[in-house]
């Protein structure tokens, strides 16, 4: 295009026998407005003026194109309007070009678009002196030639217009009235000059009005009417449009929201929804739970539409461990059987057992009966990968997917109903009772379809108190191993934050029978479950690794905590019996624990189990502060500095446990070269062989890493005594220049 131009202006400039500078044409586009339409979905009129105004007095003819860009603005099908009012009489024609009219309702703009404007052959003369009928006449100061109005969509968005001197690409032809024209008339290409143009911005039309127009992303700002996505003080509309509202990755808000009916709202795994005001839902909302889960936090619910979670497992063979999953629903009314092809079961805190809830006497789950699963209350649930061969009647197995709704009987049995009505959706206080006295384990469930914290449960005061301990429990069913949480501290992910649709254990000390438990609406949150590891100080995390699985315990030391159980800072370790999944773990007593918060001590046993034989490392993935954390193997007596390495060692299945000693301190530097010093015990006595003459001392500490002994080096045997019986004990030798650790049993 500028080189046409460049060309034609050096063929004007040829036959132009004029000498006289350049003339200059400069087009103003003044006071935008935008003009509602009556109704709702009407298209909006943008219109503005134009003002012209000259360099030269003379007569101008043959005026083009004018551009102008709406970069990503969405425009209806006729996106322009033949309605322009011209304050001078009728000068201009409208020639739209192709594009415009191609520019359908819902398409982004990213180029500038076109419209042409050229003389008529009939339009009057302003010229006192008889202006041939082929020219204008612009005056040299600018003066309000045209009112364009253009017809746009009732959303234009969060684009703008926008009038750009680079954008201006006309001609026209100019003739210097005090000479012949046949003499001056050339082309000038550069008639369009204005440096300060302005910018119209759009964004009219209904705030938190779901338009759909680009895609289903609830974040993107062409899909609402306003071309803003909605804030905690909009209330929202969603009607039936082709694109349906998802929201992913990120955290929605809205104040009231309407979803009218044959609308569905979606809330994926990665995203969350809070509503300040009532949701009133006459469609529907679906939510999808993979690995966070969606989240919705609501401040009422009403309306005749549906509610539907689903959650997606990872299946394991029939007789394994694997494919087991503890989940709770967050709806009222669920019922065993809306999980059609899973086997559903139940824990029976008196027992210690898991029960089956659901069965049928062909293994068919879900099929013959159903029963009610408690709001706030955990369930286990496994899918039955034989389903569809041997259980034809009801039809509809979900395979990876469970649906919680509600009202199974209503279309038994051939179509299993998985939606809930609103009314049914968990919301405010959800009452359960924990009970004491049995196996002390109770298995709960987050109630509400967002994420629940376990921590502001606690500290409100909404939690038992008395009768409980602190620690919350979770089976992951891709490890294979449980997760614990207590005070700020988590093992294998393990954390306050419980997703939606989530079980977990919490245990009753045994004192009191009946402890009644509300959730509260004050705890929910969005999770992602996350652990911040900076939240604590002063542990040491100790992770074993095999068979392409691992395992984590945590030793933390806290001035407030004791050497023996604490309920406040504990948290037990709870094991798989016979897993190829290694356990490390430490002591409190008679307890092995995950989480063991004590005062600071130079040494902490440590004992590790798998159910196979293998290669398996030891290493530590956090230690805080601490400037010397040594891990010794009481078999091999080789000593690890875990600051900076790893350890790694073959098990045999079913040896004993106690096989490692964490040391703190200065000890862990010194080598273990005792090689002829002997560790041994008989009956109610500890005996260390020192042949050799060495300074130092022996200590003696049990399981839970408390000092029972302490006494000096004498050459020959040493005899200690030791009044408790039935219980390991470590022994520990050390010398100027050397250190060996042994472990004896006390009948």
């Amino acid at each position: 295009m500028k080189k046409m131009r460049k060309l034609l202006f050096g063929l004007i400039m040829l036959m132009s026998i004029s000498a006289f500078a350049q003339p200059q044409l400069t087009w103003e586009f003044r006071n935008p407005v935008i003009v509602p339409g009556a109704n709702v979905g009407d298209l909006d009129s943008l219109r503005w003026e134009v003002w012209v105004s000259c360099d030269m007095a003379g007569y101008y003819s043959n005026l083009t194109t004018v551009a102008f860009d709406y970069p990503n603005a969405r425009f209806g099908e006729n996106a322009w309007s033949a309605n322009m009012s011209v304050a001078r009489g009728t000068l201009l024609l409208a020639e739209f070009s192709g594009s415009l009219l191609n520019n359908v309702q819902g398409t982004a703009n990213t180029f500038p678009q076109t419209f042409s404007v050229s003389t008529q052959t009939n339009f009057p003369n302003f010229d006192p002196a008889g202006t041939p009928f082929f020219f204008l006449e612009f005056p040299t100061t600018p003066d309000h030639w045209l009112t364009i109005t253009m017809a746009i969509q009732d959303n234009g968005g969060l684009a703008e217009i926008t009038f750009a001197e680079w954008l201006m690409n006309g001609q026209q032809f100019f003739q210097d009235p005090t000479l012949p024209p046949a003499q001056t008339a050339f082309m000038d290409p550069n008639i369009f000059l204005n440096p300060d143009l302005p910018t119209f911005p759009l964004g009219l039309g209904t705030p938190g009005l779901w338009t759909g127009a680009v895609s289903s992303d609830w974040f993107a700002t062409g899909n609402w009417d306003d071309g803003n996505v909605p804030t905690a003080t909009t209330d929202v509309t969603i009607p039936v449009t082709a694109n349906d509202p998802a929201i992913a990755t990120f955290l929605a808000d809205c104040q009231a929201m309407q979803i009218d009916a044959g609308a569905t709202l979606h809330i994926m795994d990665d995203g969350g929804l809070t509503a300040a005001g009532v949701i009133t839902n006459d469609g529907s909302i679906l939510m999808h739970g993979t690995s966070i889960g969606g989240s919705l936090i609501d401040n009422g619910f009403a309306g005749a539409g549906t509610f539907e979670y689903d959650r997606t497992l990872t299946n394991g063979a029939v007789g394994t461990h694997f494919g087991w999953h503890y989940v709770s629903s967050p709806v009222d009314n669920t019922v065993t059987g809306d999980f059609v092809g899973y086997w559903v079961k139940d824990f029976d805190e008196a027992s210690g057992m898991f029960m089956d809830i659901d069965a049928y006497p062909g293994d068919c789950s879900g099929s013959m009966f159903t029963v009610s699963m408690g709001s706030g209350m955990g369930y286990s649930v496994k899918q039955d990968l034989g389903y569809a061969d041997n259980c034809p009647q009801p039809t509809g197995a979900t395979g990876d997917i469970i649906e919680f709704g509600g009202d199974f009987m209503s279309a038994y049995p051939t179509t299993p109903t998985a939606v809930a009505a609103m009314t049914n959706v968990n919301t405010g206080d959800v009452l359960v009772t924990l009970t004491g006295g049995g196996s002390n384990w109770n298995l709960m469930g987050n109630p509400y379809a967002s994420g629940w914290d376990y921590d502001d449960w606690y500290f409100n005061g909404d939690f038992p108190g008395a009768g409980l301990n602190d620690a919350i429990y979770y089976w992951d069913a891709d490890a294979a191993a449980y997760a614990s949480y207590v005070a700020g501290v988590g093992t294998n992910g393990g954390t306050n934050e419980v997703q939606t649709g989530q079980a977990f254990f919490l245990e009753a000390d045994g004192t009191v029978p009946n402890m009644p438990m509300t959730f509260t609406n004050s705890s929910r949150i969005h999770t992602t479950q996350t652990f911040y590891k900076s939240e604590v100080s002063d542990i040491v995390r100790l992770v074993a690794t095999g068979n392409n699985f691992s395992d984590e315990t945590v030793i933390r030391f806290l001035d407030e905590a004791t050497t023996g159980w604490d309920k406040h800072f504990d948290a037990k370790k709870l094991l798989q019996e016979g897993s190829e999944v290694p356990s490390v773990y430490t002591y409190a007593g008679s307890d092995i624990i995950s989480i063991n918060s004590q005062p600071a001590t130079e040494l902490v046993p440590m004992a590790f189990v798998s159910g196979v034989s293998g290669t398996y490392t030891i290493e530590a993935t956090e230690t805080s502060e601490f400037t010397e954390v040594t891990l010794e193997d009481i078999v091999t007596g080789e000593m690890t500095d875990l600051l900076t390495s790893s350890y790694t060692f073959d098990y045999t299945a079913g040896e004993n446990a106690d096989r490692f000693v964490v040391h703190f301190g200065a000890l862990g530097t010194i080598e273990n070269n005792f090689d002829n010093v002997s560790i041994w015990s008989n009956e109610n006595n500890i005996y260390v062989n020192v042949p050799m003459v060495t300074n130092g001392e022996i200590v003696v500490v049990n399981m839970m890493g408390q000092e029972i002994i302490r006494t000096d080096i004498a050459t020959g045997i040493n005899v200690i005594p030791v009044n408790d019986v039935n219980s390991y004990y470590i022994v520990k030798v050390v010398g100027s220049q050397a250190v060996k650790t042994g472990k004896v049993y006390i009948k």
